[in-house]
This record gives structure tokens, sequence and C-alpha cells, in this order.
């Protein structure tokens, strides 16, 4: 039997890779056809196959048509512009944080170039009564 169960799942993640629609409805249609699909297995004499399953029931492409056939066209719409925009979301974050990451070390290996051109000076010194040394002659203060 768990074979069989592995057939079922199987089959129904490949209809679930063809329906675009509501995610509540789409799970109710699927768990109807999952307890149609066991049925049929139950009452099977052999070993379910996919083959099988296509037999009876339709290629996952067709199953997934008829089903979104029968849903409001602009439910359908509405899901297709909701996956979009998420996919568009998740570019442009993906897109700024490598930007951030190459204008991170673009900006540190132009400092590490400065510092090592001498136009970076580091020094300390130590404080007098309060009061700073003067700064070296030649030397910009930023």
């Amino acid at each position: 039997m768990s074979e069989t169960v592995y057939v079922v799942h199987d089959y129904l993640r490949r209809i679930d890779k063809e329906m675009t629609c509501d995610k509540k409805k789409k799970k109710q249609f699927l768990q109807r056809l999952q307890n149609d699909m066991e049925d049929f297995a139950d009452s099977a004499t052999t070993t379910l196959t996919e083959n099988d399953l296509e037999k009876h029931f339709g290629t996952p492409q067709s199953i997934a048509e008829n089903f979104l056939s029968t849903e409001p066209y602009n439910e359908v719409k509405r899901t297709f512009k909701h996956r979009k925009a998420v996919r568009v979301f998740v570019i442009a974050t993906v897109v700024f944080a490598l930007v951030c990451v190459l204008g991170y070390i673009l900006f540190d290996n132009w400092r590490e170039r400065q510092f090592e051109d001498g136009y970076i000076v580091t020094r300390l010194y130590e404080e007098v009564e309060g009061t700073p040394p003067p700064e070296p002659e030649g030397t910009r203060v930023y």
C-alpha cells in the first residue's frame, strides 16, 4: 500500500504544479481528488501506477485545466498578478542585496588602495593636558 500512496502523492504533486488558483480552493480540490484516487486504488486488483491514474482521471495538465475552467476569470487573473508581484519583489530584493554587497566590496577595496597610496594617514596621538597635538604639515583632516 505504501507504493500506492507514493504514486498518488507524486501524481497529486504534478497536478499541484499545474494549478494556479487560490490556495484554499486548490487544497480542497486536491483533498477531494486524493480521496477519489485512494478509493480507486483500493478497488484496483493490481498495483497502481501513474498510467492507471492517467487513464482513469486524465493527465495532470487536463485535470488542472478542467478545474481552472470552472473558476471565475477574475480570481485566476488576481492569482497570476499576485504571483508576478511576489516574483518581482523577490528578484528586486536579491538584486538590491547583491548591489549592496558589491558596493561594500568596491568601497572597501578603494579605501585599502587609498591607505596604501598614503592618502589616508592614521596616527595615534597622546593628549597633553587635555589638548590634542597639532596636525603634521601637509595632512588633510576629514
